[in-house]
């Protein structure tokens, strides 16, 4: 808010603002909690609804707490709603759309290891030689931090 060029006044009540604080800190510990406690996907899942929820709580707390102070008789100087909400539109859809397509493009260790023993059960029938037992990738080192 201190970032709006205005000649009305803008003030905030420190208990709004303190309860803002607190329901940031409580709610953003539990989802982190949630997220990394509990290997399901539920818990991950509710712990990122909390953290949705927190986000609002947090801004709408802090914004009931805002006092504004008379009119002005003068005009108002500003940008339309509009010129705001779709390019902000257009980047969350754009972000969200990349999102999506990297969880469903990107395979699971588990599906990797399916589609080796699938490929290799193709192969022991075409050869009629047993196939030896399918091995685990080695992990990249991009993702341990080890570089060689």
């Amino acid at each position: 808010m201190a970032a709006i060029r205005s000649d009305i006044q803008l003030s905030h009540r420190t208990e709004y603002v303190l309860a803002a604080v607190v329901i940031a800190i409580v709610a953003a510990t539990a989802a982190l909690w949630l997220a990394w406690r509990l290997q399901r996907a539920v818990a991950m899942w509710l712990g990122a609804i909390v953290m949705a929820l927190a986000v609002n709580l947090m801004h709408y707390t802090a914004m009931f707490g805002l006092e504004v102070g008379d009119r002005v008789s003068g005009p108002l100087n500003g940008t339309s709603a509009m010129s705001l909400v779709i390019p902000m539109g257009t980047l969350t859809a754009i972000v969200l759309i990349i999102l999506v397509f990297m969880v469903v493009i990107i395979p699971t260790e588990k599906e990797l290891l399916a589609e080796q023993t699938r490929i290799t059960s193709m192969a022991q029938r075409a050869d009629h030689t047993p196939a030896p037992p399918p091995q685990r990738r080695r992990p990249s080192p991009y993702r341990t931090g080890v570089h060689r």
